[in-house]
């Protein structure tokens, strides 16, 4: 896949390794149960989880190519801080917070519709995307 950087580079990635396979555990519970919904209506898209933004090491959740959307389902330790999940570091929340703009940043110079999901909107349901995004699958 191709892909433009913020700095105008365009960078040609092989994504192969990163196709969704609908069995295999999830980095937590709650993506694992957005795969499924994933696996029951996008059945025909080509689908990627986990997939390495080139250039960066940020990592998308999900991502199709076929209707370009990136869809990232936030835990409960990316609202607030939490000194489990950052370390009890306040820089490391903040590092986090960044991350995501860049990545956010990266997505949308590449015409990707950013979809955010957390542990309230479980269980997904396709009029939940109808509502919130516009977005029929």
């Amino acid at each position: 896949m191709r892909w433009i950087l913020p700095n105008g580079k365009q960078i040609w990635q092989s994504d192969s390794i990163y196709r969704i396979n609908f069995d295999k555990p999830s980095r937590s519970k709650q993506q694992f149960e957005v795969k499924q919904f994933f696996k029951k209506y996008c059945y025909n898209h080509i689908l990627y989880e986990e997939y390495s933004l080139p250039g960066t090491l940020l990592k998308v959740d999900f991502i199709s190519a076929t209707q370009k959307w990136a869809w990232e389902h936030q835990g409960v330790g990316h609202f607030c801080f939490n000194k489990f999940y950052h370390n009890d570091s306040r820089a490391k929340y903040l590092n986090s917070l960044k991350n995501d703009t860049k990545k956010y940043k990266i997505l949308e110079l590449n015409g990707y519709i950013i979809i955010e999901s957390s542990p309230q909107d479980l269980p997904i349901t396709k009029e939940w995307l109808k509502e919130k995004y516009n977005i029929i699958l």
